[in-house]
């Protein structure tokens, strides 16, 4: 089920993108990117009912058990059509400033802790977005931040967390990954001390609501 919505909202973000594509005239007044026909990520009603079903069997029971309240946990996630091209305007500039590929984005399973500003939300499941790209050793979909990225050099989400925040991200690591973690790790500047990171989140959960 999660994996549905996942595909949902990146299909969403990606069609919604301009980028270097060129206006289809025929569809100018509805979006942006060149229209090709159904794509084929897109699913059958099938498919989604599959999906549903196997999470209320799997993971509903168990999920319940992880809100503050008891609750069913998050179902939708919902992002305004703005805020998404917004976003996705704002990490493209932003790699091609750094001379970066931006390949996709990844949207990373979370949940709302105790630390949260609204407490209707403790324990809810959330999304975050992260900008992602391929690294020299051909490793592809790995999480970066172009906000503090060197010209042509990535510097990878799990290292700056891992280096300031001292989490060790459980995400996809390639062997440059844990290079870079390894020299975090020597030179280790964990201090807790906030910062902007080119993550995006900021979503209407329902529920709670």
């Amino acid at each position: 089920m999660k994996t549905n919505y996942l595909l949902t909202l990146l299909m969403a973000a990606l069609f919604l993108s301009c980028g270097t594509k060129v206006r289809d005239t025929k569809t100018k007044d509805i979006s942006c990117f060149e229209y090709s026909g159904r794509p084929s990520q897109a699913l059958t009603y099938k498919e989604v009912a599959s999906m549903l079903d196997h999470y209320d069997n799997t993971k509903l029971g168990i999920l319940k058990k992880t809100t503050a309240k008891g609750g069913e946990d998050t179902r939708e996630n919902f992002y305004p059509l703005e805020d998404l091209k917004a976003y996705i305007a704002y990490i493209e500039k932003l790699a091609k400033d750094k001379k970066i590929k931006l390949t996709g984005i990844n949207i990373i399973s979370a949940a709302y802790s105790k630390d949260s500003n609204d407490a209707n939300k403790h324990g809810y499941q959330t999304l975050i977005f992260m900008p992602a790209t391929t690294l020299k050793d051909g490793k592809e979909r790995v999480s970066f931040d172009p906000l503090h990225s060197e010209n042509g050099k990535p510097r990878l989400f799990a290292e700056i967390l891992f280096s300031k925040f001292n989490y060790s991200y459980r995400g996809y690591q390639s062997n440059t990954t844990r290079t870079y973690m390894k020299s975090a790790s020597l030179a280790n500047t964990t201090d807790g001390d906030d910062m902007e990171s080119s993550a995006a989140n900021r979503t209407h959960i329902s529920p709670p609501y």
